[in-house]
């Protein structure tokens, strides 16, 4: 029994890592036909929130990052040479915190694929894993993809 997949999230931190797990999404879509999407979640520094910046130059410099990451996300798609069609793909970028955003994105997907990063002791500790919690909250399948250095 073949598996299909209408709607592939695939969150991207333009990390090698991520770019195989892109690599496997893509050929999870050519065999069910399925839409990538690519999900990047931008998250402003803190150092950013605490200034004193008049609101409405705030909601400029957000939008003005988030469309720097969507032409930057855009290129990364493309320098992927994925094999799925172009009207198959679509690139979605937000501001947030990653693993909340992933996994409230999930309700509209079928599938996701995600990197995991392979932290161990204290740097999981201190940083979390986002994978992980996108697993433990996702509201469809997950695939987690380990790259060779995630075994180091």
């Amino acid at each position: 029994m073949a598996l299909s997949y209408k709607t592939i999230l695939v969150p991207v931190d333009f990390t090698p890592r991520c770019a195989e797990a892109a690599r496997d999404a893509d050929a999870l879509a050519l065999g069910s036909n399925g839409q990538l999407v690519f999900f990047h979640v931008h998250t402003t520094p803190i150092a950013a929130t605490t200034d004193a910046v008049p609101i409405p130059a705030a909601a400029e410099q957000l939008a003005d990052a988030l469309s720097a990451r969507r032409t930057y996300a855009r290129r990364w798609v493309e320098e992927l040479g994925l094999v799925t069609k172009p009207d198959h793909i679509r690139i979605d970028v937000v501001e947030g915190m990653p693993a909340d955003s992933i996994t409230e994105r999930s309700k509209d997907a079928d599938l996701i694929v995600i990197a995991s990063h392979g932290r161990r002791g204290l740097s999981r500790w201190l940083l979390g894993s986002v994978a992980e919690r996108v697993v433990r909250g996702a509201h469809c399948s997950t695939l987690v993809v380990r790259g060779p250095e995630a075994s180091e």
